[in-house]
C-alpha cells in the first residue's frame, strides 16, 4: 500500500487502461460512463452486457469495450463502461450505432440499471505517464484530482516531477495519468486521474520508495516543499479500486 500511496499521491487518471505507452505511442483517449446496476437484475445485466460488447465493440478496434467493477471509494458497487482508445474525436463519428446496435443497449442493458452518469472522455498525457510494455491488467489503482482554479496553472509542473521519478523507478510496471477533456466545473472536481495496473491485491503491499527516488532526481529535502505545493494545487482527491470483468467486456 506504501507504494501506491506515495505514488499515486502523485498523481494520477485505462488496454482499456492498459494505458501504458511504447515509445512511437500517440494519443490515447477513452470514453467512459459510469453505470450502476438494478440488484435484481445483476445477472441478466452481466449476460446482455457480454453480447452487446461483443457483437458491438470488438477487440482491436477503436470502438472495443471494457467493463470494470469499482471495489472502493464513493462509487463502490457501480460499472465502469469504457470504449477506445480513440485516436482522435472523429472516430466517435463512426461509433457502433446502426445494425441494431443503439435498439440492444436500449431496450436490453439500460433497463437493468438504475442509473448512467459521468459520460467522460480521458486523454493519456504521454510526456508524463511511464512508457511501458501494453497490457491489460486485472486491476488499477485510481486516483481522482480536483485543481484548484486559481494555482492550476502549477499542475503541469509538479506533474511532470512525479513522472520524471516514476520513470526512475524499476519496481513501476505501470503508471499513467489522464486528462478529462470536458470541462467538469469545481463541484463534480474529476479533473484528472493517475492510473497505476495491478495484477492481485498483494502488490498494495509494495514499496515503491518513493520519496527517496524523487529526491535523488529532485534534490535532497525536496520532497517537502513539494508535498506543500501539492495541497496549494490539488483542493480534493479520491481512491478507487477497479477491477477488470473480462465477460462482461465481451471476451469471454
Amino acid at each position: 500500500m506504501k507504494n501506491l500511496l506515495l505514488i499515486l499521491f502523485a498523481f494520477f487518471s485505462i488496454s482499456a487502461f492498459s494505458q501504458d505507452a511504447t515509445d512511437e505511442m500517440p494519443d490515447r483517449m477513452f470514453e467512459s460512463i459510469i453505470l450502476t446496476p438494478n440488484p435484481a437484475h445483476v445477472n441478466k445485466l452481466t449476460a446482455n452486457m457480454a453480447a452487446h460488447n461483443a457483437k458491438y465493440h470488438k477487440a482491436d478496434t477503436p470502438y472495443e469495450a471494457y467493463v470494470y467493477h469499482i471495489s472502493s471509494g464513493p462509487n463502490a458497487g457501480k460499472l465502469i463502461w469504457m470504449m477506445g482508445p480513440l485516436s482522435s474525436w472523429g472516430d466517435l463519428d463512426n461509433r457502433p450505432s446502426t445494425d441494431g446496435h443503439d435498439e440492444d443497449w436500449a431496450t436490453n442493458v439500460v433497463p437493468l440499471l438504475n442509473n448512467v452518469e459521468h459520460g467522460e472522455y480521458w486523454k493519456r498525457d504521454n510526456e508524463i505517464s511511464k512508457k511501458t510494455t501494453p497490457k491489460q491488467h486485472a486491476m488499477y489503482f485510481i486516483r481522482f484530482h480536483e485543481i484548484s482554479k486559481s494555482e492550476g496553472y502549477r499542475f503541469d509542473e509538479l506533474m511532470s516531477k512525479i513522472g520524471a521519478t516514476m520513470k526512475s523507478m524499476d519496481k513501476v510496471n505501470s503508471w499513467a495519468v489522464y486528462d478529462n477533456q470536458l470541462r467538469q466545473g469545481y463541484k463534480t472536481g474529476r479533473h484528472v486521474i493517475s492510473v497505476s495496473g495491478m495484477d492481485k491485491w498483494a502488490e498494495m503491499d509494495d514499496n515503491w520508495a518513493f520519496v527517496p527516488a524523487f529526491e535523488k532526481i529532485h534534490g535532497e529535502g525536496s520532497f517537502p516543499a513539494f508535498s506543500k505545493q501539492m495541497d496549494q494545487v490539488v483542493t480534493n482527491s479520491y481512491d478507487e479500486i477497479w477491477t477488470y470483468d473480462a465477460k462482461m467486456s465481451g471476451k469471454e
